[in-house]
């Protein structure tokens, strides 16, 4: 489990990109939860690269939890301002 503060600026909704390597070819499921837009949201991600539009950040001062079940190498990636 890992919980953290946002540190976005702004207050335009952030979805990340997921890239999982290395994982067995049952994926790695991630449980996110944003308590401040009532989100608790599990997906299974295979190998490759994913966006996850289901996983919100929104504003600097939310706490966000993710929870991993799986082995793999896994990169969370945001980009911001994108059309």
């Amino acid at each position: 489990t890992y919980t953290f503060m946002s540190d976005f600026f702004g207050d335009v909704p952030i979805s990340p990109t997921i890239t999982i390597s290395d994982a067995p070819s049952t994926g790695m499921d991630i449980q996110f939860i944003n308590t401040y837009l009532n989100i608790d949201e599990t997906l299974n991600f295979k190998n490759g690269t994913t966006p996850a539009p289901d996983f919100i950040f929104y504003g600097q001062t939310n706490e966000y939890t993710m929870r991993f079940k799986g082995t793999g190498v896994i990169s969370i990636d945001f980009r911001v301002g994108r059309l």
